[in-house]
């Protein structure tokens, strides 16, 4: 039960910075194609 229980929290955590890097990434990226779009015009 305790090793599910860990097992679960560090899927929770896990998903949740990955959640958070793809976001930032994401964002990172949008910013930069508007730079460039921007640059482009």
């Amino acid at each position: 039960m305790t090793v599910a229980m860990v097992f679960i929290t560090l899927f929770l955590t896990d998903a949740g910075i990955l959640q958070a890097w793809l976001q930032r990434l994401s964002e990172s990226a949008e910013a930069l194609s508007i730079k460039l779009y921007g640059h482009s015009r």
